[in-house]
C-alpha cells in the first residue's frame, strides 16, 4: 500500500478536527495553547486544563482515521491525471476541433482514464461531455457529447448553413476539460463519510455496476452547489434508475447489487477568454498569492465589496431593498433579505463610508446606501415591531452610531429610540437571548454610548463566564465593546486575554503546510468546530475582524510587534480575497457584473449571503484604518 499524502482533504480536515474543543457551531477551536490569561481567570483556566487532557485523545483519533481512510485512498499515488504538458497537447486538438465544428476522432497518445469536456458560449454553459472509458477515445467519447449537446441546445436551423453557424458559435466558445486521474475505489467504511474523505471541488466520484460506469467531475459539484456525498447518490441513481438505491448501505449494495464506488483526482485546464490560452484552475479559481495584497489592492477589494453589496440593493418608495442572498451560477436571488440583513449590511456600509471620508465615489455612494436601508427598516417598523428584535436593534445602533453623516427623519427617530428600549431590556434581563446577541447588543451600546457603567459590568461577566472555545463565537463585537469603551488612550482592561485569544486563534489557521498544494485555495482560513465540512469558510472574517482591530492599538499590539502580526493577519485576508468572486471565478457565472467581488461562502460553495460580503467589508475597513493609525504614529515619531 503506497502512503497516503499528508495533503489530501482527509489529511486537512482530520487536522482540524483534532484541534477543536467544543460543540459550538461556527466558532473556531480556540483551546489549544498555553493556560488563560488572568482575563479569563475561573471556567477559561478549567476549559484549558480539560483541553490539554483531550487533546493527546484528539490526535490519536485523528491518526487512526487517517490510516482507516487509507484503504480506501490506496494507489492514490498512481491517480494522478495526466501531466501539465500531456494536457496542454490535448487541448490544442480539442480547440481545434471545436472551431471547426468537427467530431473526427482525437485519439490521444496516452490513454486517458476519464474527462469531461465543457463549452460555453458568452459565459452560459452550452454543452458538457464526459466519458470514464479510459482509452485513447476518452477525449473523442467527451468531445463528441459536449458537440452534441450544443448543437441540441444552441437554436441553430439543420439547413444547409448549420455547419457554417455552428462553426461562428464556436469561434465565441470558451473550452474546459478536466482530466481525471485513474479512479481509487472506496471501502464501504469510507463511504459512510464520504464528505470527510472527500475535498469538495477537487475530487469527482464514480459509480460503477458491470460495465457500466458513471461519474461526476469536481466542476459540477461546484456550479450545482453539491457536495461529494450528494453527487455520489445522484450518480448511484442516474447509474442505476432507482432513486432508492441511495439511501441503502453502502455494503448491502456491493454485496446485492455489485455496485462499487471510487472517486478521482482532476486537472482542471480552461479557456477564461474565447481564443486565448487555458490556465490551469483550482476549484474553478485562481490561488491568489500573497504578494498580491499590497495597500492599494487592499483598497480595491474594499471598494469592491461595497460596491457589489450597493448593487444588491435597489430602491423603492421609502428607501432601498436588498437581495438576501445571490446564487451567482445561476444569476437569481434568493429572495428578499431580512430586517437583520439590511441592518448588517447599512453597518459595513455605513463603517467603510466613514473611513472613506467621502473622499471617493464608493463611499459617498456606500454613505447613500446604508442611508437608504436605514430609511427602508424605519418604514418597517412602522408597520410592525420589529425594533423589539435584539438584534435588529443593535445592528441598527451601530449603523446610525458608525455612519458619518446619520439620516434624520421621524421614522428613523422613533426605529433609533425603540431600538434604545430594546437594548436596555437586553441588560435588564440578559438570559432572554443568546450570547451571540447579547454581545452584538453591548457593542450598540458602547459604540452609541448607551448605558456604559452597567455595559461594562455586562461584559466582564461575558468575558469571565464565556471559556476560551466559545469566546470567538462573540467576536468581533465584544473585542469593538471593549476597544468602544477604553477610549483611545484608556487602559483595555481585558487586553491580556484579547492578546491571549489572538495568540490561540492564529494555532488554528491553515497553513501551506496543513493544506499542501493541491489545497493552496484554503492557506490563511480559519478552522471552526462543528460542521458538516470542517474546512474554513466566509466565517473567517468574524474573528478575523477584532484582530484587524487590534493591529493598530499600541495598546494591544505594540509597535515591535506590528510586522509579525500584520503578516499573520495579512495570511487570513489572503484567504478572503480567495473567496471573492474576481474574473476568473466569473467566467461561470450567469452575470459576471454582478457577481463581481461578492464574498462566496466558502470556495466550493459559490452562494453569496450579504452577511459573508458584510462582514468581510468590516474586516478590510479596520485593517486599512489600522494601517493608516500605524503609518501615521511612525510619521511622527510616537
Amino acid at each position: 500500500m503506497s502512503r497516503p499524502r499528508l495533503w489530501l482533504a482527509d489529511s486537512i480536515q482530520l487536522a482540524c478536527r483534532a484541534r477543536s474543543v467544543g460543540p459550538n457551531p461556527g466558532s473556531p477551536a480556540v483551546a489549544r495553547r498555553s493556560g488563560p490569561s488572568q482575563a479569563y481567570h475561573g471556567v477559561a483556566r478549567r476549559q484549558w486544563v480539560l483541553s490539554q487532557r483531550n487533546r493527546n485523545l484528539s490526535l490519536i483519533l485523528a491518526v487512526a482515521l487517517v490510516l482507516g481512510l487509507a484503504a480506501c485512498r490506496a494507489g492514490a499515488e498512481d491517480g494522478e491525471p495526466p501531466t501539465p504538458s500531456a494536457c496542454y497537447e490535448v487541448f490544442a486538438e480539442v480547440e481545434s476541433r471545436v472551431l471547426a465544428w468537427s467530431d473526427h476522432p482525437v485519439a490521444t497518445r496516452i490513454p486517458i482514464a476519464g474527462a469531461q469536456i465543457t463549452l460555453r458560449l458568452d459565459g452560459a454553459l452550452v454543452g458538457r461531455g464526459q466519458s470514464m472509458q479510459g482509452d485513447t477515445d476518452t477525449i473523442f467519447t467527451a468531445l463528441r457529447g459536449a458537440m452534441r449537446e450544443a448543437e441540441r441546445r444552441l437554436p441553430v436551423a439543420r439547413d444547409a448553413l448549420f455547419e457554417d453557424m455552428m462553426r461562428a458559435h464556436a469561434s465565441r466558445m470558451t473550452i474546459g476539460i478536466e482530466f481525471a486521474g485513474e479512479t481509487t475505489p472506496m471501502s464501504p467504511d469510507a463511504l459512510e463519510d464520504v464528505t470527510l474523505a472527500l475535498s469538495p471541488g477537487l475530487d469527482g466520484v464514480c459509480v460503477r455496476a458491470g460495465s457500466r460506469i458513471e461519474a461526476m467531475f469536481p466542476t459540477t459539484m461546484l456550479w450545482a452547489g453539491i457536495g461529494p456525498g450528494s453527487a455520489m447518490r445522484a450518480v448511484l441513481s442516474e447509474l442505476s434508475g432507482d432513486p432508492s438505491l441511495a439511501l441503502r448501505p453502502p455494503r448491502e449494495l456491493g454485496t446485492r447489487h455489485g455496485i462499487t464506488f471510487a472517486w478521482f483526482r482532476v486537472r482542471h485546464l480552461q479557456q477564461l477568454t474565447a481564443g486565448r490560452p487555458p490556465e490551469f484552475l483550482t476549484r474553478g479559481g485562481r490561488v491568489v498569492e500573497q504578494r498580491d495584497l499590497r495597500s492599494a489592492e487592499l483598497r480595491a477589494f474594499a471598494e469592491g465589496i461595497a460596491a457589489y453589496l450597493i448593487g444588491q440593493t435597489s430602491r423603492t418608495i421609502v428607501g432601498a431593498e436588498l437581495a438576501g442572498g445571490y446564487r451567482p451560477v445561476l444569476g437569481e436571488d434568493s429572495g428578499p433579505a431580512s430586517a437583520m440583513q439590511r441592518a448588517l449590511v447599512s453597518a459595513a456600509l455605513a463603517r467603510f463610508a466613514a473611513s472613506d471620508g467621502g473622499a471617493t465615489e464608493a463611499g459617498r455612494v456606500a454613505q447613500e446606501t446604508a442611508s437608504a436601508l436605514l430609511e427602508n427598516i424605519a418604514a418597517l417598523n412602522e408597520r410592525e415591531p420589529v425594533a423589539g428584535d435584539a438584534g435588529l436593534a443593535a445592528l441598527v445602533e451601530l449603523a446610525l452610531a458608525w455612519h458619518p453623516s446619520p439620516p434624520e427623519s421621524e421614522r428613523l427617530t422613533r426605529l433609533r429610540r425603540d431600538a434604545a428600549v430594546t437594548l436596555r431590556a437586553v441588560l435588564s434581563a440578559p438570559n432572554q437571548v443568546s450570547p451571540s446577541v447579547e454581545s452584538i447588543a453591548v457593542c450598540a451600546m458602547a459604540v452609541g454610548g448607551i448605558e456604559t457603567d452597567a455595559i461594562r459590568e455586562r461584559m466582564r461577566t461575558l468575558m469571565t463566564t464565556t471559556d476560551l472555545g466559545h469566546i470567538v463565537s462573540l467576536m468581533p463585537w465584544l473585542g469593538w465593546a471593549e476597544l468602544a469603551l477604553s477610549g483611545n488612550d484608556g487602559v483595555v482592561p481585558s487586553g491580556a486575554g484579547l492578546r491571549q485569544l489572538r495568540e490561540v486563534l492564529w494555532t488554528h489557521q491553515l497553513t501551506a503546510n496543513d493544506t499542501g498544494p493541491r489545497a493552496l485555495d484554503l492557506v490563511g482560513g480559519i478552522v471552526f468546530t462543528a460542521s458538516n465540512t470542517p474546512l474554513p469558510s466566509w466565517h473567517t472574517s468574524r474573528p478575523l475582524a477584532l484582530m484587524a482591530s487590534m493591529l493598530g492599538d499600541p495598546r494591544l499590539t505594540p509597535e515591535s510587534e506590528v510586522p509579525h502580526e500584520l503578516a499573520r493577519l495579512l495570511v487570513s485576508v489572503r484567504f478572503l480575497r480567495q473567496l471573492a468572486a474576481d474574473g476568473v471565478v466569473c467566467h461561470a457565472f450567469a452575470a459576471p457584473d454582478r457577481a463581481r467581488w461578492g464574498i462566496r461562502s466558502a470556495v466550493w460553495d459559490q452562494r453569496m449571503p450579504p452577511e459573508a460580503s458584510a462582514m468581510t467589508l468590516l474586516t478590510l475597513t479596520e485593517l486599512l484604518d489600522s494601517l493608516e493609525a500605524i503609518a501615521a504614529r511612525r510619521n511622527s515619531g510616537s
